[in-house]
């Protein structure tokens, strides 16, 4: 069965942000390396990749590289790898992951589409290190997932987080939002933060509000916040969780051409949406995850062109029928 096209307003409104006429990539291939503190690891494997030097000093789970922004050189990078098998996670009577397995031999963007409840948030999470699985395993980038604490904080460190709600700190200011994440979680210098949270709020057109807390913010300002403080130490893998779902359309394209830039930049997303229109024109692998499993996985033009399975084809049929 055959769908139309998706995309009717959003990408094709470019409404651009004030300071990213040239588009964000363009902007972030300017960034200065030299404000970021690097690690240089002997392996070759630590080489290989793009990796955040702030964390994964002497962890063999995650090698550390000289640290320079992902975002700047783009393709020189090879797309991420995934491959989760046999994922469970159970809460009360609830099986969230239900034998769930994912493998991706190479994308620059994972979209997890599916419908509510389906264990979208909860695989999104479990990939990001926040849950971990009662059973099952995950690789990524050639490196497994590992349960211990230590481990744990190092992989989380290493990636970028932003979720349905905003999560800014309510008492601080954006600026002070980006700076106390880069001093506390990175161990950057106050100075060397400080650089780099107004660059970030620069590049994300918030510097004239860099100064005003969260309730000051419209939405689309809070979540553009929050995208440059979850960038801001340039992560391996950047986890989105339905970042719209709060927004107003004029906002949710703000934010949604924010997240597309990135990703053409070279940063590695995985991202659960309820955007179709969206997913079918950023992602490399749409994912239709429903009942705790995936159940089908394939580019974005076969996925919303001529889905296999009943309940993808069921899915799509009712999301994009108005």
């Amino acid at each position: 069965m055959a769908f139309g096209p998706l995309w009717s307003s959003g990408l094709n409104m470019r409404h651009r942000l004030p300071g990213l006429s040239s588009g964000l990539a363009a902007s972030l291939r300017s960034m200065p390396t030299a404000q970021f503190e690097t690690y240089q690891d002997p392996s070759a494997e630590a080489h290989s990749r793009g990796n955040n030097a702030a964390v994964g000093h002497g962890n063999p789970d995650f090698p550390a590289h000289g640290l320079v922004a992902r975002s700047a050189i783009g393709d020189q990078f090879p797309p991420m790898t995934l491959d989760a098998r046999q994922l469970t996670k159970i809460y009360g009577a609830t099986r969230a992951l239900d034998g769930l397995s994912l493998p991706v031999e190479s994308a620059r963007v994972l979209v997890l589409i599916g419908p509510s409840g389906g264990g979208k948030s909860t695989l999104l999470r479990v990939l990001g290190g926040l849950e971990t699985a009662d059973s099952g395993s995950v690789e990524i980038n050639g490196h497994r997932l590992r349960d211990d604490p230590s481990s744990q904080l190092a992989y989380r460190r290493r990636n970028g987080f932003l979720f349905q709600q905003f999560n800014l700190f309510p008492h601080l200011t954006a600026r002070r939002n980006i700076e106390l994440p880069l001093e506390r979680v990175h161990h950057r210098p106050p100075a060397e933060a400080a650089a780099t949270a107004a660059a970030a709020l620069d590049r994300f057109g918030l510097l004239e509000h860099a100064d005003k807390l969260p309730a000051q913010l419209s939405g689309g300002q809070q979540q553009r916040a929050g995208i440059a403080r979850a960038v801001a130490h340039q992560p391996e893998i950047l986890f989105l969780d339905e970042p719209t779902s709060a927004l107003d359309p004029e906002m949710t394209a703000e934010v949604l051409e924010l997240i597309q830039e990135l990703a053409e930049a070279g940063q590695d997303i995985i991202l659960s949406t309820h955007e179709m229109g969206f997913a079918r024109a950023v992602a490399d692998q749409v994912a239709f995850v429903a009942a705790g499993k995936i159940e089908e996985l394939a580019p974005p033009a076969r996925l919303f062109g001529a889905p296999d399975s009943p309940l993808c084809q069921r899915f799509l049929s009712r999301v994009m029928r108005y």
